[in-house]
């Protein structure tokens, strides 16, 4: 049953319109032209690091850990495993 729930909620998060720029300060993204401004100057970054850079917009607070990263940048790329050691 829970699982079921967890499914409606995560289908009903798909379905709800994103914003198409997220802004943090004088940082202002662009998701639809996929660019990046900060303090008026265009940035230039490629494609992996425009992708981290949305990645942790949209996660205000939270520092993703291991392999959170990977996971959302690398989706359909064969995933590169990590050698580092977690903290205890």
């Amino acid at each position: 049953m829970l699982a079921r729930i967890e499914a409606l909620l995560r289908r009903a998060n798909a379905m709800r319109p994103r914003a198409q720029t997220l802004k943090a300060k004088d940082l202002v993204i662009d998701l639809a032209g996929r660019s990046a401004v900060l303090n008026g100057k265009p940035l230039a970054l490629r494609r992996k690091e425009f992708d981290l850079l949305v990645l942790l917009l949209q996660q205000p607070g939270r520092v993703p850990i291991q392999e959170l990263p990977d996971r959302a940048l690398w989706k359909n790329e064969r995933l590169i495993t990590s050698n580092a050691s977690t903290p205890t």
